[in-house]
């Protein structure tokens, strides 16, 4: 796996991830701390962002803070953060021709918050909340392909 180093790629959160990534052997490029997209209402940071012919495209988010058991109202502001880095990626994507099929882009857009203090993974609508250590059971049954 080739990792892209960019800004706030060296914090701990960041290592769990190239770590489990690394021991899985994926292939592909992992960008760490670099992705930056802009909205019509703001700029857009992602934490992490592998790229695999394996096993697609997935924005990790690792800047979220949560405790063991998120509340209801950390849970709806994880699922607004994961929904703007879906959108940005999205839209980014989608100006480019030879990403669609039709009228759908032609990879699918996995997006994870990662937290080394939660209790359990979380699949809550669209919303998906893991450890860095169930990413190995998680990824390979992730969409690739719209």
């Amino acid at each position: 796996m080739d990792i892209v180093f960019g800004e706030n790629s060296d914090t701990p959160a960041a290592q769990a991830l190239q770590g489990v990534l690394k021991e899985m052997a994926i292939s592909g490029t992992l960008y760490l701390g670099y992705p930056v997209l802009s909205t019509a209402d703001a700029k857009v940071f992602i934490d992490g962002l592998l790229l695999s012919e394996t096993h697609g495209l997935i924005a990790f988010d690792l800047s979220s803070h949560l405790g063991a058991r998120p509340s209801p109202e950390q849970l709806a502001e994880l699922a607004e953060r994961q929904n703007q880095i879906y959108a940005s990626i999205y839209n980014k994507l989608n100006t480019h021709r030879d990403l669609r099929r039709g009228r759908n882009l032609g990879v699918e857009i996995n997006v994870i918050t990662c937290s080394p203090t939660l209790e359990q993974v979380i699949r809550e609508n669209e919303v998906l909340v893991s450890t860095p250590d169930a990413l190995p059971d998680i990824i390979p049954n992730l969409p690739r392909s719209c």
